[in-house]
């Protein structure tokens, strides 16, 4: 409305006095000129866009998320596909399949080194969202809909860093610490807000490993944070998954369209050559994407790094990147220690978990209680689960206070218990849809002071997630 439109206005202009007011002060707070901190959201595996350049800077084609030639595929197999289907057995079909989908991936691939082998060029929105345009507004939101928290902080306090999924841990790293130093700099102010969405938290980690001592930072609000990374991402690099269910795999790794295609086509294939076919695609994309990329191995879990690091990064063109991904690995298995060493240099963690609910059904590893992307011990760091639908032994001498209702979670030997909450029942991609965990975001990121699980007794600890 013009009421509105008019209100927005003079709203825009008292933040531009604002800003340039402060702009001339020699005094940084650590809060900006609307009164809040920035809060910069590092998002998740599929929030980031990245596109093929040429020499010149201009767009070739989608790198990420994926807009794969699912007809070019099916083309280069079809020839032994009809044999395959007409013969009910494999006759060569597999293993074209494995060259045509390395293809396919080829300008998503890394070198040994973990440099990139096209022109990637991360979309990024170097400004805050308030000065976005209405489409990239709309994209940002879609993607991580804190609406409500820009509704209180401001838009211009919040910012989108996106970063390149399948790029280089330790560039990502580098690249979100000059982006914190561009904010502060465009707010005039001392520290910022991370709010880590999924893959982001092995950004925030990383960043706090290598340039930590930089103390730019005041609160880090993880939200279905994957700080130990994902199970299911050492599940498909090690190839023990379940096949049973081939639509769940496909939707994870392809748009619904294409999914929807290759599914129609597998359902048609006799099922040990379905089978076949799956494992033969999901070897294929680890290899040539996920094993020379050192930020796609920060979502491998600590416990299962050493392994899977001795098979594929064992050999001398690794060196480079095994640096990288040793160091991460180490960062992940001692989260608890890189949180204290922050904690004494004023930093504040907070964690919002999904719990409750099996890792998803491709995945070999079913025990773990998850929101079915990330499993509960990762988002929390380090709060003991029991499986789904069992309960913990008794302990002796625990803090009641963090131990669920249902007895199947104990927040106590989480790396900050008092300020991590579960929602059960929760899936990953449900956390956007969570009205109380976006306010709960909300409430955290604006609150002048410290907050925790008593403070706030409208968001529990322990809560059922509702649709």
């Amino acid at each position: 409305s013009s009421a509105a439109s008019d209100v927005y206005k003079r709203q825009n202009v008292c933040y531009h006095i604002l800003y340039l007011m402060r702009t001339v002060e020699t005094h940084m707070n650590s809060e900006s000129a609307h009164g809040y901190r920035p809060c910069i959201i590092i998002p998740g595996i599929g929030q980031s866009r990245v596109i093929e350049t040429d020499e010149n800077g201009e767009k070739i084609r989608n790198l990420w998320p994926f807009d794969p030639d699912i007809d070019a595929l099916v083309k280069s197999v079809a020839p032994s596909a009809a044999r395959m289907m007409l013969l009910r057995r494999d006759c060569g079909f597999t293993a074209a399949l494995d060259r045509a989908v390395r293809v396919m991936l080829e300008p998503l691939s890394c070198t040994p080194d973990s440099m990139r082998k096209v022109r990637a060029e991360v979309v990024g929105y170097y400004r805050p969202v308030g000065e976005c345009t209405a489409g990239e507004k709309r994209y940002i939101y879609k993607m991580v809909p804190l609406n409500a928290l820009a509704d209180i902080i401001g838009e211009e306090n919040l910012y989108f860093f996106a970063y390149d999924i399948f790029g280089r841990a330790d560039e990502n790293a580098r690249l979100l610490r000059e982006f914190i130093a561009m904010v502060k700099e465009q707010r005039q102010c001392e520290k910022v807000d991370l709010i880590p969405v999924s893959m982001g938290a092995t950004v925030a980690e990383m960043y706090f490993e290598l340039y930590g001592a930089d103390q730019d930072v005041k609160r880090v609000i993880g939200v279905v944070p994957a700080y130990d990374g994902s199970d299911i991402a050492a599940d498909l690099v090690a190839g023990d998954i379940n096949t049973d269910d081939c639509d769940a795999l496909l939707e994870m790794l392809l748009s619904r369209r294409e999914a929807e295609k290759v599914s129609k086509l597998m359902h048609m294939m006799p099922k040990k050559v379905a089978d076949g076919a799956v494992r033969a695609l999901v070897q294929a994309a680890c290899e040539s994407v996920v094993v020379n990329s050192s930020a796609m191995w920060g979502i491998i879990p600590s416990e299962r790094y050493p392994a899977l690091r001795d098979k594929y990064l064992g050999d001398s063109a690794h060196d480079a990147m095994r640096a990288v991904t040793d160091r991460h690995w180490r960062v992940r298995r001692n989260i608890k220690e890189l949180v204290r060493r922050e904690q004494e240099r004023s930093v504040e963690f907070y964690n919002i978990c999904g719990c409750g609910k099996r890792l998803a059904p491709i995945a070999a590893s079913d025990s773990l209680t998850s929101d079915t992307i990330v499993p509960t011990y990762s988002a929390s760091m380090g709060a003991q689960c029991a499986p789904p639908g069992r309960t913990l032994s008794p302990g002796r001498g625990e803090p009641v206070d963090f131990i669920s209702p249902r007895s199947d979670i104990n927040a106590a030997s989480a790396a900050v218990p008092d300020r991590t909450w579960f929602y059960y029942n929760m899936e990953h991609e449900q956390a956007a849809e969570n009205k109380n965990l976006l306010d709960l975001v909300a409430k955290i990121a604006s609150s002048d002071e410290p907050i925790d699980v008593f403070t706030m007794p409208e968001h529990p600890q322990f809560a059922d997630y509702k649709e």
